[in-house]
């Protein structure tokens, strides 16, 4: 079981740009074997202070037969761009939206 809390800050600051998001996480994520099996499940909920709040899980199972494992795994993610992507000097794009996947 892995389980745990994270809060990013970023800040900018450049001539006519002052500006700065936070980050908050949740995230748990467990493992459990039985009889070759594998079995694995997790979550994370994240608060971004621009672009609201995301959650994202994740799914899998697995066999191991002999030294090899043959598994699914189902996930998904989030990744708001950062400040430095959306006000970078010459190629930074205000119009970015968060990536889902």
């Amino acid at each position: 079981l892995l389980s745990g809390l994270a809060t990013e800050h970023e800040d900018l600051q450049q001539e006519d740009i002052d500006r700065s998001f936070d980050l908050h996480s949740l995230f748990l994520q467990t493992a459990y074997k039985l009889y070759g099996w594998k079995f694995q499940a997790g979550g994370r909920v994240e608060r971004h202070t621009q672009y609201g709040t995301f959650s994202t899980g994740s799914a899998g199972i697995g066999y191991f037969q002999g030294y090899h494992l043959f598994s699914i795994q189902y996930s998904q993610g989030f990744k708001a761009p950062s400040l430095y992507q959306l006000h970078a000097p010459n190629f930074g794009n205000e119009n970015l939206e968060p990536e889902r996947n």
